[in-house]
């Protein structure tokens, strides 16, 4: 199990950032940096990795057909996201 599947299985969405090489890529979004809900949402997002770990021990993650599926569509959501994006 890697990180595209644990992205399907959490419904998470990646977002284009700028990183410090500014160069455009796909992240997920851990946590607002706001002080107040930094802590409440890192938990958050650990409990998300714990309830995918579990499922995989027990045998809850999707078929490999539906994985592949899954995949394909992903990819297809990663590449329409590619690229400079320029704000209003």
């Amino acid at each position: 199990m890697g990180r595209g599947a644990f992205l399907r299985w959490s419904a998470l969405k990646p977002v284009p950032v700028v990183d410090s090489a500014r160069k455009l890529r796909s992240a997920v979004i851990v946590a607002p940096l706001r002080r107040e809900r930094l802590s409440q949402g890192i938990s958050d997002f650990m409990r998300r990795v714990d309830g995918f770990k579990r499922a995989a021990r027990e045998g809850r993650l999707p078929s490999d057909a539906q994985a592949h599926e899954d995949q394909q569509s992903y990819e297809a959501y990663v590449r329409e996201f590619s690229g400079l994006k320029r704000g209003q």
